[in-house]
């Protein structure tokens, strides 16, 4: 018979793969929430000019536009699609729409309380395949955002259960008010070519650049990385010969889209966020943002030195992300920043870590400036 004793020293036998049991069986469903986070914060991916029925025809204004790696994919789905499976979805969401007492048309109302938007119920189908498309690249960033910290931190389980939580827990402020298909991709790149980076993958992580640009431009950001990282851990010759081929795919692949969708309306550089941010802050900031920026500085600044190499490389990055949210981004557009999450995330979970440990085994166990 078992008793309690005994079940709790098989438990202890196997607490590490309990705890990452329990981390997956949070983050299951918790993705699901921020996925209806995040539609309500796309306006369902988008109306008029910003839909996805723009995104995936082509006609959407500029810079949505050229982020074209999950329209392809979409149009690509949709184009082999069986015709009951997509009549099937259709009808299902269709009736989820019908339904006032349904979370999916409460939502709808929610942001369109009059009637649905005729770019919702138009594109049923390529809305469900878009939600699907950016649901994968979510559990992605978040599975490539564990396989870091496993990487990095094999000293420090915690970080191994805290980072894949932080990094799904962090999505449904910023994605509630912005969010656009090509956000969660961004995350998933940031991550997984991170990883790829480490493991020193090197003609895959260049030849996946090209597919990070065309998703987003702000693929250079992972170039950047790789010309600190690889400056002092490759070969000098293997380094300047990939950053240079990252360089040409980038300007190949960022030069076709906007030549091909030149004609396309909008504005790429919009500025006016620069002025809304200039507006906002005129009688200063609450006391409230200081205090969590002096808190975000304390997590990611302290004990710097004992950082892993490639996330300082990482944090070299942030004032220019931050940067570019203030020059280019809206007041608490935040996404703009995605690029920077899975770094920031570990390097915070490393100093939350060390802290509750009370003890430094990373030097001991590890050699991070070596890795």
């Amino acid at each position: 018979m078992i008793t309690i004793k005994s079940a709790a020293a098989k438990a202890k036998t196997h607490e590490r793969a309990l705890w990452l049991a329990l981390t997956v069986a949070f983050i299951v469903p918790f993705s699901f929430y921020v996925m209806l986070c995040f539609i309500v914060g796309s306006d369902f991916l988008g109306i008029n000019v910003r839909s996805a029925g723009a995104m995936l025809d082509g006609s959407a204004i500029t810079p949505h536009v050229y982020r074209q790696m999950v329209p392809v994919m979409a149009n690509s789905i949709i184009a082999i699609t069986p015709e009951a499976l997509r009549l099937a979805v259709e009808h299902m969401l269709q009736g989820w729409l019908s339904e006032h007492v349904s979370m999916f048309a409460q939502m709808v109302r929610f942001r369109h309380p009059n009637v649905p938007p005729a770019e919702l119920t138009t594109h049923l189908y390529a809305f469900a395949v878009v939600n699907v498309i950016d649901y994968a690249f979510l559990l992605g960033y978040v599975y490539y955002t564990w396989a870091l910290a496993r990487r990095l931190f094999a000293a420090y389980f915690s970080i191994q259960v805290l980072a894949p939580c932080f990094a799904i827990i962090a999505i449904p402020p910023l994605c509630a008010k912005f969010a656009y298909i090509y956000d969660f991709p961004v995350l998933f790149f940031s991550a997984w070519l991170t990883y790829v980076l480490l493991e020193k993958r090197l003609v895959l992580f260049t030849v996946a650049i090209a597919l990070a640009t065309f998703n987003k431009e702000t693929s250079f950001y992972l170039i950047a990385v790789f010309a600190m990282y690889g400056y002092s851990q490759l070969p000098r010759r293997t380094w300047a010969v990939h950053l240079l081929c990252q360089c040409f795919l980038f300007v190949l692949i960022k030069g076709g889209v906007t030549l091909y969708y030149q004609q396309n309306h909008g504005e790429f550089l919009w500025v006016y966020g620069w002025y809304d941010h200039i507006m906002t802050n005129m009688d200063g900031y609450t006391v409230y943002t200081f205090l969590g920026l002096m808190a975000a500085v304390a997590l990611l600044g302290f004990r710097w030195k004992a950082q892993p190499l490639l996330l300082q490389c990482w944090m070299v990055m942030l004032p220019f992300s931050v940067l570019s949210w203030y020059l280019f981004g809206m007041r608490n557009e935040y996404r703009v920043m995605y690029e920077m999450f899975p770094a920031l995330i570990l390097i915070s979970c490393h100093t939350l870590a060390y802290l509750l440990q009370g003890q430094e085994t990373d030097h001991k166990n590890q050699g991070f400036h070596a890795s």
